[in-house]
């Protein structure tokens, strides 16, 4: 499934141009799961929506190899309105490895699917408000802000269970 999902974010990237240069400023948004908003409060979360949020540089690259132990190609940004990071391992190296970062609705919306789905959680205290660990993914709630760290690796989940906590640690100081 996330291989699909990384076919349209690069296909869509190669059609934007990749206008996510490193170089670009960067602009922080909390963004929350809940119900639409209507009249005033509408226009201010479009407003705040506006402001783009650079997953890539709040779960670096480096963070990502420390997960999987592999070498990894560039971050991968997702679309503005769903922010999210995907680092992949070359399709040529001798480690077959995904990270998957993503903050907001799109973060709390994949906890949701895979707790209805029967997923077995275990609750991870001392990261954030709440965090909890599923095999291969993390996800932690810092205020009304969500995000979730997923992991495709050729191995054991037991491999990545401390890095992914390790990594949900390190980036949650960034995370409004």
């Amino acid at each position: 499934m996330w291989i699909g999902t990384s076919l349209v974010v690069v296909c869509s990237f190669a059609l934007a141009g990749c206008s996510g240069a490193a170089g670009s400023p960067q602009a922080t948004v909390t963004v929350t799961a809940g119900a639409p908003a209507t009249g005033a409060a509408a226009n201010t979360s479009s407003a705040a929506r506006s402001s783009v949020v650079l997953a890539c540089s709040i779960l670096t690259k480096a963070d990502a190899q420390a997960i999987v132990g592999a070498e990894l190609q560039p971050g991968q940004e997702g679309q503005p309105a769903e922010p999210s990071c995907e680092y992949d391992t070359s399709p040529t190296g001798p480690k077959t490895a995904q990270v998957r970062f993503t903050i907001g609705d799109g973060a709390k919306k994949t906890y949701d699917i895979d707790r209805s789905l029967k997923h077995a959680f275990t609750r991870i205290p001392g990261i954030g408000d709440e965090a909890w660990e599923e095999p291969f993914a993390i996800f932690v709630r810092k205020g009304t802000t969500w995000y979730g760290i997923t992991v495709v690796l050729l191995d054991d989940a037991s491999v990545a269970a401390k890095p992914l906590r390790v990594a949900a640690a390190t980036v949650l100081p960034q995370v409004h």
